[in-house]
């Protein structure tokens, strides 16, 4: 979990603009989460949970969690979501490939991918119990129903164990709406 041999991402080495700046991808961040970025002062861990964006480039939540302090950058395979009828042996051999890629670009900065298998909030819940307290930060993801139960119960968990979660937009669509209209 970052000690002994994991190093963690020194956000001075992350060649990245602030991602999306003036083309309204934070616009949907309000202050109080980006308050985040001052709240710390550089001294709490940010876990960046990588979901379906795996790559460097000109991705959000790993901008500015680096911009708040050192990166410990993850990914979670949840056994339950390759249970789903909608996931597949394609949509896995899609994700490896992209995984390599965010492994090999992470490793380039000085970080290894930290691979967890395990349904999230359990290993949300082992980092906290070894690591203390965190930062988390993830797009925000539009996916089936389960995809957002998961999500829920991340938050639920977050909540409860004081763990500011951030999910940075990345698309038109707006999660937890009553209905369409707003």
């Amino acid at each position: 979990w970052g000690g002994g041999g994991v190093p963690l991402l020194n956000p001075a080495v992350l060649p990245l603009p602030l991602a999306g700046e003036g083309r309204g991808e934070f616009r949907r961040v309000d202050a109080l989460r980006l308050a985040t970025l001052r709240r710390y002062d550089g001294a709490m861990l940010q876990v960046v949970w990588f979901k379906r964006d795996l790559r460097i480039h000109d991705h959000a939540p790993l901008t500015l969690a680096a911009a708040a302090g050192p990166v410990l950058p993850i990914f979670i395979v949840e056994p339950l979501m390759w249970q789903q009828p909608d996931a597949s042996g394609r949509h896995w051999a899609f994700i490896r490939e992209g995984l390599i890629e965010l492994r090999e670009s992470l490793a380039n900065l000085g970080q290894p991918l930290v691979i967890r298998r395990g349904e999230a909030v359990a290993v949300f819940e082992a980092l906290r119990s070894k690591r203390g307290a965190f930062v988390l930060w993830s797009h925000e993801e539009t996916g089936n129903g389960w995809s957002f139960g998961s999500d829920v119960a991340v938050g639920d968990w977050a909540r409860e164990h004081g763990i500011v979660w951030t999910e940075v937009p990345q698309n038109g669509v707006i999660r937890r709406m009553r209905s369409r209209d707003g």
